[in-house]
C-alpha cells in the first residue's frame, strides 16, 4: 500500500517509482537493532504520459480501523 500511494504522488509530479524488492531474510544473527531494508526506490521522469487515478483520492481516503 506504501509503495502504491508514493507511485501516484509520483505521477502527479511527472515522475515514475521504480521498486527493486530486498527478499532477503531479515534480522540475520537475531540482529534486531539494525533497521531492514524491505526495498529500494527510485524516482525518475516519465517516458510516456498516462492515465492516472486521481491523487486526491490519496487525500481523501479513510481507512477503518474496526475489526
Amino acid at each position: 500500500m506504501f509503495i502504491e500511494i508514493y507511485s501516484i504522488a509520483a505521477h502527479v509530479l511527472g515522475c515514475e517509482l521504480d521498486v527493486a524488492y530486498d527478499y532477503s531474510p531479515m534480522y540475520p544473527r537475531g540482529d534486531y537493532e539494525t533497521p531492514q531494508i524491505v526495498a529500494r526506490m527510485q524516482l525518475s521522469a516519465l517516458a510516456l504520459s498516462t492515465d492516472d487515478l486521481d491523487a486526491n483520492l490519496i487525500l481523501r481516503r479513510q481507512t477503518s480501523r474496526l475489526a
